[in-house]
């Protein structure tokens, strides 16, 4: 409720007031009201100030020369140093470049909008093909990205999308690169039998 809703709740509060219990209250009791109503009214402009410079505060876009250098240094030092940026640094490409080169598994604290870029998935899989879990659905299903991650951890595997899971080229890649990936074909690829000796063999 913002300010001129409560305003006019109490306006017509204080006329209910006047219009059908004039008779009854005593003129004292009348200037109460109407004090009660004024601090009433400058509690509420203090909450709604307060309350817009919070969020004017964290909605800001811009972030200090300061804070981006202090930020560069942290995840260069520990790629997941970067849970502890706000949200415009997770949302930072250069930030989050250098947070997932050092440690691929930084891509879960990015924003939304970079675990769906391409160039920084691709580099935290190539760190830490398991960061694919971490990954936007969308990245999950590229072809290119999947191999990557698989080609660094075959594990990774189980993280694809289950379109890839059952595409026949995808998962004798995957059994090449770790033979227990071969578990996490789809149900209708571990009856196929050729796969089934690949897995075997490796």
């Amino acid at each position: 409720m913002n300010l001129f809703t409560i305003e006019n709740v109490l306006e017509s509060s204080l006329n209910l007031l006047n219009r059908r219990f004039v008779m009854q209250v005593t003129e004292q009791q009348k200037k109460m009201a109407v004090i009660a109503m004024v601090a009433f009214n400058l509690l509420a402009a203090c909450f709604l100030a307060y309350h817009h410079c919070f969020h004017a505060k964290n909605e800001s876009s811009e972030v200090s020369d300061l804070e981006l250098e202090q930020m560069k240094q942290a995840v260069q030092q520990d790629g997941l140093a970067l849970q502890v940026a706000s949200d415009i640094l997770q949302n930072n490409f250069e930030i989050v470049k250098i947070a997932v080169q050092q440690n691929g598994r930084a891509l879960q604290f990015a924003s939304e909008r970079l675990k769906n870029d391409p160039e920084i998935v691709k580099l935290a899989v190539q760190q830490n093909g398991l960061a694919l879990l971490f990954a936007s659905v969308s990245m999950q299903n590229q072809p290119h990205i999947v191999r990557l991650a698989i080609q660094q951890n075959g594990s990774s595997f189980q993280y694809a999308s289950d379109q890839l899971k059952n595409n026949r080229e995808m998962v004798k890649f995957a059994i090449q690169q770790q033979p227990s990936a071969f578990l996490f074909a789809s149900s209708t690829l571990r009856q196929d039998e050729e796969l089934k000796q690949l897995a075997q063999m490796n």
